[in-house]
């Protein structure tokens, strides 16, 4: 958890300095390439975060060593008879 609590706080420091670079009184060229890198670096972030999800969600689900897998639960809807 602590890995996705820096990324996120590194987008939040990208995503400010994007918003603080038209009022910088950098020249339009440099501001122009900070603001691509800026952008590269947010999505950079962005994509490995979800890809990550993604594995996640679909990871197999192992059982706890020593025990077996349990049985899903009937329906209780559905009478047996």
């Amino acid at each position: 958890m602590h890995r996705a609590m820096s990324r996120i706080n590194t987008l939040i420091v990208f995503g400010l300095l994007v918003m603080l670079d038209p009022f910088s009184g950098l020249p339009i060229a440099l501001r122009t390439l900070l603001q691509i890198a800026f952008g590269a670096v947010i999505l950079g972030i962005a994509l490995s975060m979800r890809a990550e999800e993604s594995r996640k969600l679909h990871a197999p689900v192992e059982p706890a060593e020593g025990r077996e897998p349990a049985l899903p639960e009937p329906p209780q809807s559905i009478s047996p008879i």
